[in-house]
């Protein structure tokens, strides 16, 4: 049996000069000075019970409490390990995890520029804006995992290793930012909907008549877009499965000692669900317009 207590304290801060406070620049528009940070406490637990000699369990558990973020979680993980014999071991396991904010994504500021499309303007570099928000909850994931491990003790074979994983993995409340070319691709919909809808109408005058987003899509006089102002959120879920292949093999020579290795992924499932509730499967697409990027991680 382990326990253990975990107190922690994080602290940021970015200070920034006049020209970049007053909205001065020509390329990244500004920044804001910010500082914030985030007290822990932590309370986690583990049990080990060998239930024959060949095969033991595994009961953890942690709990945190994050003060500024007023959240808590609680994330239990249990595992079994078979081992039948000296070179073969088979393991599974399921359990819950989760990951915090960052402190610029709850109280930050994140300034990005990328080449966007925009339908009065042109294409062109602009920026994006995001103040931290401090509403974020922790994103979270349950996770379950099975595998085998083949580990030759002699013969021809001794010194290889193969390790094969099959995993499932399901995120909620994903923390995302959400994407500029998306908000643009819809502003300008609306825009070209309304010009469309309304003889002799210009751009100028859907976005005089509050048309489109207005809150998010800056635009000057003449309905040329400046900059977007995407937002940190609890946005999405996803559901994404694969199999991890890990393979090596070591061998001794007059020269030294030796290893070769192998080590390949294969992603079966990866379906995004949007905030508007559509379903993205994604498996195999660049994730310029997605603004899921999951990760994983275990107790």
């Amino acid at each position: 049996m382990a326990v253990g207590f975990q107190r922690r304290r994080d602290t940021a801060g970015v200070t920034v000069d006049s020209s970049l406070s007053a909205d001065n620049l020509d390329f990244v528009f500004g920044a804001t000075q910010w500082s914030g940070s985030l007290t822990t406490t932590a309370y986690f637990g583990e049990l080990g019970f060998p239930i024959t000699e060949n095969l033991q369990l595994n009961l953890a558990v942690r709990y945190e409490d994050f003060d500024e973020l007023d959240e808590n979680t609680t994330d239990p993980k249990v595992t079994l390990l078979w081992q039948p014999s000296d070179s073969v071991s088979m393991r599974a396991s399921w359990g819950s995890s989760f990951r915090v904010p960052t402190l610029v994504q709850t109280s930050g500021f994140l300034t990005t520029v990328a080449n966007q499309a925009d339908i009065v303007g042109g294409t062109t570099y602009k920026p994006s804006i995001t103040n931290g928000n401090p509403n974020l909850k922790p994103e979270e994931a349950d996770t379950w995992n099975i595998g085998v491990s083949w580990q030759p003790q002699d013969g021809a074979l001794a010194g290889l290793s193969l390790d094969l994983d099959y995993w499932e993995y399901e995120y909620t409340d994903i923390i995302t930012r959400e994407s500029g070319a998306q908000l643009l691709a819809a502003d300008n919909a609306a825009l070209q909907a309304y010009v469309d809808a309304n003889a002799g109408a210009s751009y100028i005058d859907a976005v005089n008549a509050g048309v489109g987003n207005r809150e998010q899509i800056i635009r000057n006089s003449q309905a040329v877009m400046l900059r977007i102002l995407p937002n940190f959120a609890n946005a999405q879920s996803a559901d994404a499965s694969g199999v991890d292949l890990n393979a090596s093999y070591s061998f001794d020579t007059d020269w030294g000692d030796w290893r070769v290795g192998l080590q390949a992924a294969y992603f079966n499932e990866y379906e995004v669900t949007q905030a508007n509730g559509s379903v993205t499967d994604a498996v195999g697409s660049y994730n310029f317009s997605n603004t899921v990027e999951i990760g994983r991680a275990h107790v």
